[in-house]
């Protein structure tokens, strides 16, 4: 048997690489949910505005992987409107919009992976900054869609799938799987257009005009999509599990009239939701605690916090002081899973703000034109990631046991032009919507030309209390055709005791790889997705709580090999 498992044998379980999400290796070897942190490695793209592409950047190793041309208005003032918002989905594709292009744009993340769409055999892909295909010559450059309208906020949607545990025969799934769907929102400032597209194809479902114009967008872990406008002194709200198709542009926008001391709750229940402020607003970003985080710039006199499951008279929060305001303040904004949330103030550097107290603190050793800041981002591993306006680098901030014992770096360099912020890495998205846990483990079958029959799964897990763990599993020839094969659900536990057999779920002959999925649910399990208490049972927002988190301690296939094909 081929087996992954964390301590003796030939494929030990390995967090560091991106194939996995939100778990660790505990001190006995064992696979468990981690709190608040996924893997160390992770990707972050920055938009090099200027130059018409995206990199995609490994956080851990701080190399540039690739870069990739996407559609922009090149005769519309490049420096200023190329791309700019981005948004990352839980594969680590990212969706780039330009800010007066007219498009919004898909990149895969899978690198030498990507689909071989020119018929060579191979993937065409670059494989640096110094490898920059034509537009639409780059096999990870999947669709682009004219949206006839400025992109200027981006935000991705994960439905996830659900799973319901059933009694099934022995050689039939015990678990059935209720797809999950992803869609990306884009939205506008110049055109004031709100557009729900189909991630996979690009294309798009339907258009509204928003409660708001868009100058960001960010998506909560209740599925609301939170709009910020730069010019106006309100932010809008929609209810995206009602609002699903062209009928939503119908629907009446619910106005709440906030101060600094009260904001009426008489909206909560409406589908579209605008949301007037006493100032305008410029980043926005969710926290795990659904709590929505505004910067305060050009205009805005404060970073705001949001708290929509607070009483009125606890809702609204505006801090003074943060980056000394006046007309830059505060403009990308991130929160991280510790507790604070991090405001990128251009020359006055990064800002550290406690989400719960709001003290902020100017981070040591950052502002002025070398340490200056922008974009702003949370890398899987908990770094801070500050993109300047219009320079070649990415200030890097490493977090200590104080704010003073934080590290100021700039390891990485070379970039062209950028005007980049939003959810770069998809961390937002991730600890707003707190999903279950998951890893992937290869395995490789008989030599080429010999067919690799598939026997059984096995596994050895502990489920304290009502947590549990489904696994999936998907095979091919090829490891392109493994990147594009459907997953099938095997089996879950508790409710069955494996092995199970693995021939009436895949056809026997050639497929020489195998790839198992096991997804760890907490303690109660969320089959919706969803933990039951949106303030306390979120796994981002108390590291430090103990997790009735499952423990894989061993997982694997065995198989059989046939004859040479000829």
């Amino acid at each position: 048997m081929i087996a992954a498992s964390g301590k003796g044998t030939s494929q030990p379980f390995d967090v560091s690489r991106g194939t996995n999400e939100g778990v660790r290796v505990d001190d006995d070897g064992a696979l468990v949910l981690e709190a608040g942190t996924g893997s160390a490695a992770g990707l972050i793209w920055i938009a090099n505005t200027a130059e018409g592409t995206v990199s995609k950047v490994d956080t851990a190793s701080m190399t540039e992987l690739g870069r990739y041309r996407v559609p922009y208005a090149e005769d519309i003032d490049p420096g200023e409107n190329g791309p700019s918002r981005t948004s990352v989905d839980s594969d680590g594709n990212v969706y780039v919009g330009a800010r007066k292009g007219d498009s919004i744009s898909k990149v895969s993340a899978a690198g030498e992976r990507c689909p071989d769409t020119n018929g060579d055999g191979a993937s065409t892909t670059s494989s640096g900054p110094g490898d920059i295909l034509a537009l639409g010559a780059d096999d990870c450059f999947i669709w682009s869609t004219d949206i006839a309208s400025d992109a200027r906020g981006v935000a991705v949607q994960e439905i996830a799938s659900k799973f319901v545990i059933e009694n099934a025969p022995d050689m039939e799934p015990n678990v059935r799987e209720i797809p999950g769907a992803r869609f990306v929102w884009v939205g506008g400032q110049d055109v004031v257009k709100l557009h729900k597209i189909d991630a996979e194809t690009g294309a798009v479902l339907f258009s509204m005009v928003p409660p708001t114009s868009v100058y960001g967008l960010a998506m909560d872990g209740r599925s609301n999509l939170w709009l910020v406008a730069q010019k106006e002194s309100a932010i809008g709200r929609i209810d995206t599990t009602r609002c699903v198709d062209a009928n939503c542009a119908n629907e009446t926008v619910c106005v709440t009239q906030c101060t600094e001391t009260s904001c009426p709750t008489d909206c909560d229940s409406a589908i579209v939701e605008r949301i007037e402020l006493p100032q305008s607003s410029y980043g926005v970003t969710v926290d795990c605690r659904q709590r929505v985080w505004l910067g305060g710039a050009y205009g805005g006199d404060g970073v705001k916090r949001y708290d929509p499951l607070a009483d009125a008279d606890k809702r609204l929060s505006i801090l003074t002081g943060v980056a000394e305001e006046g007309e830059r303040g505060i403009n990308g904004i991130a929160a991280d899973s510790k507790g604070f949330v991090w405001g990128a103030g251009n020359d006055s550097g990064v800002w550290r703000i406690n989400a719960d107290t709001l003290d902020f603190r100017q981070v040591a050793g950052t502002g002025g034109k070398d340490f200056s800041a922008k974009g702003m981002a949370i890398d899987r591993s908990g770094r801070v990631w500050a993109i300047p306006l219009r320079q070649e680098y990415a200030m890097v901030i490493t977090p200590g046991p104080t704010i003073d014992d934080a590290t100021v770096e700039k390891p990485i360099g070379g970039f062209v032009g950028p005007y980049t912020y939003s959810d770069m890495t998809g961390e937002q998205r991730r600890l707003a919507a707190n999903e279950p846990g998951f890893y992937r483990q290869l395995f490789t079958g008989c030599a080429e030309n010999v067919p690799t029959n598939w026997g059984e799964l096995s596994w050895d897990v502990e489920t304290p209390e009502s947590s549990y763990v489904v696994f999936k599993a998907r095979t091919a020839d090829t490891p392109q055709a493994l990147e594009a094969a459907s997953w099938v659900a095997i089996a879950a536990a508790p409710g069955r005791n494996g092995p199970v057999g693995l021939a009436s779920f895949f056809p026997q002959g050639t497929e020489r790889y195998f790839e198992i999925e096991v997804r760890l649910f907490p303690s109660p399990p969320p089959l919706g997705g969803m933990p039951g208490d949106l303030q306390e049972a979120r796994l981002g927002c108390n590291p430090e709580k103990q997790l009735s988190s499952p423990r894989i301690k061993t997982f694997g296939a065995t198989h059989s090999c046939g004859s040479v094909v000829e």
